[in-house]
């Protein structure tokens, strides 16, 4: 009986993990492009698209994360898992911002056969204003689930 049981166990724990798929995560920032409208002393963003000469991250080797994009209203920033803060360098009409993205980041298990991802949490933003007026956190919490995580407002 303990031998069947053990057989069946190791059964359905090998088909579990034969048949999984991993599909890489690539977690990253969501960040879309806004500007504000003021209508009768009220203010409201607009989505609004901009044509980025070049967007690169700086100290990493994926630098390049847009060049010469048209109409661009939103886009992904990739955080550097072997530290704490990312920076990078949005050129939009020969005008340059930086912007300073720090986190904590939390390693958590994908599965035994895909396994481990990093989860982020925004812990502070700072950032240059030659053409960015601000920089909104919406969501400091960076997963899996593709939300938007900051506005741009220009």
């Amino acid at each position: 009986m303990r031998l069947l049981f053990l057989v069946l166990l190791l059964a359905i724990f090998s088909s579990c993990l034969k048949n999984e798929i991993c599909v890489p995560l690539d977690i990253r920032v969501k960040a879309k492009i806004y500007t504000i409208e003021t209508v009768n002393q009220d203010q409201f963003l607009l989505t609004h698209k901009l044509y980025i000469d070049t967007l690169y991250a700086l100290g990493m080797a994926e630098k390049f994360i847009a060049l010469n994009e048209s109409e661009l209203s939103e886009f992904y920033l990739p955080l550097d898992n072997a530290h704490d803060q990312s920076s990078f360098v949005l050129n939009v009409g020969g005008l340059k911002d930086t912007i300073r993205i720090e986190y904590n980041k939390e390693l958590l298990l994908n599965s035994i056969k895909c396994g481990v991802y990093y989860r982020y949490s925004i812990t502070n933003l700072s950032y240059t204003t030659h053409l960015l007026k601000e920089i909104r956190i919406l969501n400091p919490e960076i997963d899996v689930v593709s939300t938007e995580n900051i506005q741009l407002v220009y």
